[in-house]
């Protein structure tokens, strides 16, 4: 066997590796955990009342209009709720299949980018796995991997036109990215069109405007037209388009601020393992400054992240989730480093040696512990076959040591993930209050909410899939046909003075892991609430 011929194989076996483990990692356990307050389950919810109300233009939450988020993200969860049923695994899969859509982005552009290394595009890919803030959003129902998935889908879309020869090629690559660039304004607004900054810094460094082809770029602008377009169109001919324009107008989008260098010991924790392999790269970046200015891939990828990340450093609002449109350059970024700095070949005999070490250690103690505390459940099980199978693969047959560094910590985060599905019956708090009011064979009619903290009603309305009584924050008055009334324990005196004695009380506690920041009571009443209670 030629030399040539086994690096063919060496690669094949690294890109089938790479799509096989992102297909398994982002969708094993996807729907294992119920919702939680902390898996932001109003955006669930949403996507439901979608269905709910047969509106599919202006959203609703708790049966009220919701203007905090453009709409593509909770329209893509009712589609998923169509295909799947309302349950938690459809509420998660449009950021699961967002994720893995830019994993093999990330894969292919690191191909195309360095064609002499698989590793390259491989690392990247697995990079991008693996940070610890990519997989936990992969797995939540919020719209910020969608997000930053097309703007990152967008920005290698414009690049693939920028270098493309052929005039065809040039129509489709950039009709591509103004399609990505409209779905992400259709999910994140007008951050949606950050790409075009960082495309016009790109240009004017290069001096490469003529590149462009500037006709074709600006013609295809009709792709970003069709997909907004019709939304906008229905959106002001829909009756409640007034009210809608008025709350929008007074509404507060986001209140998270946070000083100016909030994202400094944010980015290492959030963008883990990735982090400690670029900041080893780091001094390999200025040695070979004047290379990676003379190689257009390197210098967008280096405009890309660097430009963004300065940008979002003095935007007042801060979050973690802002961070992911970096990941991807970043990724690829660093794994041409790696390739430029470790001595990986040297390294091959130890990973081949040593690698059931670390192998055991995980795929042996997760499940152990996790059956010892909580007893057999079959997703530790299945998860301890298939991690041992990756690292197999990682450690013994490819025998590199940066896809077993990523693939040990995605084994972790996996066993993590199935540890909180295993104690998710004693964390979720709402799951407990919907529990009991199954156990009773309390409809949807028969609940009432008062005063109470968290999100509850959002999340009893998706374990019902039905809207619930709204919510009372001042004034409570008998409502007939009650049989459960839901507050908070500081708040049972008003209750049972409207409504009359309890024929039970249950305390449910609440966990410090959740939003809800406190117990609940549910006081029940046996057929629904007196019509005479006393003190009335």
């Amino acid at each position: 066997m030629t030399e040539t011929s086994g690096a063919g194989i060496n690669r094949n076996w690294a890109i089938a590796f790479c799509m096989l483990s992102a297909a398994f990692i982002l969708f094993f356990n996807l729907g294992g955990r119920s919702i939680e307050n902390n898996d932001y389950p109003h955006f669930a919810e949403i996507g439901r009342e979608i269905l709910e109300t047969g509106d599919w233009v202006i959203m609703h939450s708790g049966g009220e209009i919701y203007v905090q988020k453009p709409p593509l993200h909770t329209i893509f969860i009712a589609l998923s709720d169509k295909v799947f049923g309302i349950n938690a695994f459809a509420g998660r899969f449009p950021a699961a299949f967002f994720a893995l859509l830019g994993v093999c982005a990330t894969l292919l552009f690191g191909l195309r980018m360095d064609r002499q290394k698989w590793q390259t595009g491989v690392y990247g890919a697995m990079l991008l796995l693996s940070s610890y803030g990519f997989f936990f959003l992969a797995r939540r129902f919020r719209n910020d991997i969608e997000y930053a998935m097309l703007f990152s889908l967008a920005l290698f879309s414009f690049y693939e036109g920028y270098e493309a020869l052929m005039a065809r090629r040039k129509w489709i690559s950039y009709g591509l990215f103004w399609f990505f660039m409209g779905l992400a304004a259709l999910i994140k607004g007008p951050a949606a069109l950050l790409p075009l900054l960082i495309i016009a810094v790109f240009l004017l460094v290069t001096k490469s405007w003529g590149k462009v082809g500037s006709k074709i770029f600006f013609v295809s602008f009709t792709a970003f037209f069709v997909v907004v377009a019709p939304y906008l169109l229905l959106l002001v001919s829909h009756k409640d388009f007034a009210q809608f324009s008025e709350m929008l107008r007074t509404s507060i989008i986001m209140k998270r601020n946070a000083g100016l260098f909030y994202y400094i010991p944010v980015f290492p924790a959030k963008f883990f393992p990735g982090s400690l392999l670029l900041f080893a790269c780091l001094p390999l970046f200025w040695k070979k400054r004047r290379e990676i200015a003379a190689n257009p891939k390197l210098l967008f990828l280096a405009i890309w992240s660097g430009l963004y990340l300065i940008l979002i450093h003095f935007i007042k609002a801060k979050v973690y989730r802002y961070l992911l449109p970096v990941f991807p350059p970043l990724s690829l970024l660093t794994a041409w480093g790696i390739g430029q700095v470790l001595p990986l070949e040297r390294w091959a005999p130890y990973v081949k040696r040593f690698w059931k070490i670390p192998a055991a250690l995980i795929c042996l103690g997760f499940p152990i512990a996790i059956c010892m505390k909580w007893g057999f459940m079959w997703q530790a099980l299945v998860l301890a076959v298939a991690a041992l199978g990756m690292l197999a693969v990682a450690g013994g047959k490819m025998r590199d040591a940066v896809v077993l560094l990523c693939t040990l910590c995605i084994a972790c985060m996996l066993f993590i993930d199935v540890l909180h599905t295993a104690r998710n019956k004693e964390v979720s708090t709402n799951k407990k209050l919907y529990a009991m009011l199954q156990e009773r064979q309390i409809k949807d009619n028969e609940v009432l909410i008062y005063k109470t903290t968290g999100r509850v009603r959002y999340i009893l309305c998706f374990y019902f899939n039905k809207l619930i009584h709204p919510e009372i924050e001042d004034t409570l008055t008998l409502h007939p046909g009650i049989r459960a009334v839901i507050t908070d324990p500081g708040n049972v005196e008003d209750v049972t003075t409207v409504f009359g004695p309890s024929s039970e009380q249950r305390i449910v506690k609440g966990h410090k892991g959740e939003e809800s920041e406190g117990d609940h009571v549910i006081i029940f009443y046996g057929s629904g609430a007196s019509p005479n209670p006393a003190g009335v």
